[in-house]
């Protein structure tokens, strides 16, 4: 219940109050994108806050991932000038305890936001740029430092509230595997990180 009555005061947007008109959404965020039905409003929020996206192309698909979601290239686009991206949504409960759409709707466009602040920060790098960021993540305080600047890029983009709410359900969830919540907590940014950011 404090965390209900915390995240009321919370500053932004809360997103769950609004009514959403998902064609005339789909028709400003979706154009390059292949989207899983299920979680099709939810992606089209969190693109809302991506302005710097919406020509991009970027293909939303299932997969049976350790964490909620993981942003990639495509490979047969990684030499392009105009690259396909794709977001994994995982869809097998066994490798973290929950399934993402079990999140409240804040919380899902918080992890679909972060995982688009990895492609705003491809998208700005070259080839070789991206090699060395893929040595870097391989690294795991590389990696740490990697996933914490990229929850701080969700915040910057306005997703702060949406974080914040992800965090708190996730440090929560008591069918969230042990092994998902330790890396939870060794490399993303923690709640009272994300407020202390929100209130700056």
């Amino acid at each position: 219940q404090n965390n209900d009555i915390h995240s009321q005061q919370l500053p932004g947007i809360d997103l769950a109050l609004k009514n959403y008109n998902i064609d005339s959404l789909k028709e400003v965020y979706g154009k390059n994108k292949t989207f899983i039905k299920e979680y099709e409003l939810v992606s089209l929020l969190a693109l809302s806050y991506y302005p710097e996206l919406k020509e991009a192309s970027i293909i939303f698909k299932f997969s049976n991932e350790g964490s909620t979601g993981k942003a990639t290239i495509a490979f047969t686009s990684f030499f392009k000038a105009h690259r396909k991206y794709i977001i994994y949504i995982n869809s097998n409960r066994k490798k973290t305890g929950f399934l993402l759409n079990e999140a409240p709707l804040n919380a899902q466009v918080a992890v679909i936001g972060h995982e688009l602040s990895h492609v705003t920060d491809f998208s700005h790098r070259n080839v070789f740029g991206l090699i060395e960021w893929g040595i870097k993540y391989l690294n795991k305080k590389q990696k740490r430092v990697i996933e914490r600047q990229t929850d701080i890029l969700t915040i910057k983009h306005g997703l702060g509230r949406q974080l914040y709410e992800w965090s708190i359900f996730a440090e929560n969830n008591p069918n969230l595997s042990v092994s998902y919540k330790k890396v939870k907590k060794k490399y993303y940014l923690q709640p009272n990180e994300i407020l202390e950011l929100l209130n700056k």
